[in-house]
This record gives structure tokens, sequence and C-alpha cells, in this order.
């Protein structure tokens, strides 16, 4: 009964043939009647080798792409931003101001002296007395010696009565600022020299022509 190559049992009866050769030995046997170039019995398990090493990693990369696919994100919890503190924009009308009262303070300084007031002008004919205690300038218009008051005075009355304004008689020894000795008949009460100048071209319109101005200094 005709056997194949790679028979091993007799189909009929069971028994074991003669050594079949194995799968290397055939593929040897093909392989060296096909080919002028046979490498030799070590280049099938190399062969072999290289297959079951290149299922394998076909294998690895498949599971790997399918374990991606089913794979859920992973998901990294952070903290939500902060928001800065809302500001109201809402425009506010202000209110009448309030003012609070503060207490009176008494004046650290002394309040400066007032000078002293001059007496107002006496109508024509009325003579002026000159303020004690009052340091001025004023305008000489005659003199007289201190055995003569009454001459002075009627002087003074002629001068009041011509329109002069304050007009009056100076003991001149009362003053340290005038000759002593005389009486002296004066008009008007100035503060300063500038203003007793001012006042002579008055005098001198009305006839005294020697007036002059003078410190009445006490």
């Amino acid at each position: 009964m005709p056997v194949s190559e790679l028979q091993e049992y007799c189909l009929e009866c069971g028994y074991r043939l003669s050594a079949a050769p194995s799968v290397g030995a055939a593929l040897e046997t093909a392989w060296g009647r096909r080919s002028a170039w046979y490498t030799g019995d070590w280049a099938w398990p190399v062969l072999v080798g290289l297959v079951v090493a290149v299922l394998a990693a076909v294998a690895v990369v498949a599971t790997r792409s399918t374990g991606d696919e089913t794979a859920q994100p992973l998901l990294v919890a952070t903290d939500p931003p902060v928001a800065p503190p809302a500001t109201d924009t809402t425009a506010t009308t202000p209110g009448p101001a309030q003012t609070a009262s503060l207490p009176v303070l008494p004046a650290t300084e002394p309040a400066a002296a007032e000078p002293p007031s001059l007496p107002a002008a006496r109508p024509p004919g009325q003579l002026s007395a000159w303020p004690r205690g009052t340091n001025g300038f004023t305008v000489v218009l005659a003199s007289d010696r201190g055995d003569n008051r009454a001459a002075a005075t009627s002087k003074a009355k002629e001068a009041s009565e011509a329109g002069l304004l304050d007009v009056g008689v100076l003991d001149s020894s009362e003053y340290s600022s005038l000759h002593p000795g005389y009486f002296v008949v004066f008009t008007g009460i100035y503060e300063t020299r500038a203003e007793a100048e001012a006042a002579i071209e008055n005098a001198r319109a009305n006839g005294y022509n020697d007036a002059y101005p003078a410190a009445v200094t006490q």
C-alpha cells in the first residue's frame, strides 16, 4: 500500500512505519531540491524564531492600541480660578458736608496795640488840645514867648476862623522835641511827617507863609 512521505503509521493495521522524516527534514529536502544556495540546518530554527517574534510583536501592538481606545482620559482635579473681589461701581452722591465744631482756643499772641485815636476836627473858632501821651507831627503857624499865652491863644483862634483844622496852643516846655520857653500855635495832628508836610500848602494858602512841620514828642 503506498504511503506518503510524512505518514508515520499504516492506515489499515496501525503499525508504525519506519521513522518518517520530520517537518524540518522534509522542508530541508524540498529546499535542497529547489535551491542551489542551501544554508543548512541552522537556518530553520532561526527562521521559526523570527516568525514567532514578529507575531508576538504584532500581538503586543494590537493589545496596546485596543487598550488606548477603550481607556478613559485621565482627569486632573484643579482648583477653580479665584475671581477678583467685585468692586461697587455705583456712583454715590455725596451728602451734605458735616462740620465738626472745634473748641475755641485762647489766643496765644497778644493783640497788637491800636494807635491812639486822634481827636475829631473842631468847628471854626474852637481850639483843640494836643492829646496826652501822643507822639506825632504837626504844622507850626506861630510862636510867642512863655509869658504871653494870651497872644498865642488869640492867634490860634484867628487861624481856626480862617478855616484851618485842629488849631491849638502847645507849651513847648512840656515836649522834648520843641524848644522850651514858648507857646506854639499849631494846626493838625498827624502820625507821619509826610502828612504834616502835605498840610503846609493849606496853611500858606491861608496867609501863614512861615509855617513848617515839627515833631511833637513827650
